[in-house]
């Protein structure tokens, strides 16, 4: 173990701290652990820093639990840009991820495996999970999606854009898509059923694996 890892797990005893929730998968996507079947990706060739933390954690009975981010990875996307998730007006110009995406779901579960069965870990948490802002998300699989589903694509479309774009002739509401979810609008029921469907499913996923 490295002086870091113990010098932090004894300030967090010595503070009431029972759970550490150590960043083992950032936005940038680097992994901070070494028994992985992606070693390109380690952020430290020579330091296992999450078995630090562990070895550290619970020799003074304090649990530590790996945190990953999870919708968002400029690694795998750098690598796969058609996971990239699509902007409404600007294509895949960020690097959220589609969370349906099936390369990206088996990458995450084989993270989640790995880390299951290579560590005494106590807990996995899910962060960035979601989808960061209504305007991402719109590929044209998305639209065909929601068509599928029954939805009325050129009124997803004015939801989208009287909320966050204006269309010709009228304001700009931002509060248009909101209300009209509140109102029980069709679409944009779906839009929030469709949403929900895909973090869910990339959860199970996840949390299946682990298990």
């Amino acid at each position: 173990r490295s002086l870091g890892a113990e010098t932090i797990v004894d300030r967090c005893a010595k503070n009431g701290i029972t759970d550490i929730y150590l960043l083992t998968k950032g936005t940038g996507g680097m992994l901070g652990y070494n028994k992985t079947q992606f070693p390109e990706n380690c952020s430290r060739e020579d330091q296992d820093v999450l078995q630090e933390m562990i070895d550290a954690g619970h020799a003074v009975g304090i649990r530590i639990h790996a945190w990953l981010v999870t919708d968002q990875d400029e690694t795998y996307k750098a690598n796969n840009p058609e996971s990239g998730m699509w902007h409404y007006k600007r294509a895949r110009d960020n690097e959220n991820i589609t969370p349906y995406d099936e390369g990206y779901n088996a990458y995450m579960a084989a993270i989640a495996t790995e880390i299951a069965t290579n560590y005494d870990i106590d807990g996995i948490h899910l962060d960035y999970i979601r989808y960061n802002h209504l305007c991402n998300g719109w590929s044209e699989q998305d639209f065909a999606n929601l068509e599928a589903m029954g939805a009325n694509i050129e009124n997803v479309r004015y939801l989208i854009e009287k909320t966050f774009y204006g269309v010709e002739g009228e304001d700009i509401d931002d509060q248009y898509i909101f209300n009209a979810l509140r109102n029980g609008d069709p679409d944009a029921m779906l839009i929030a059923q469709y949403r929900r469907q895909n973090v869910v499913n990339l959860a199970k996923t996840v949390i299946n694996a682990a298990k």
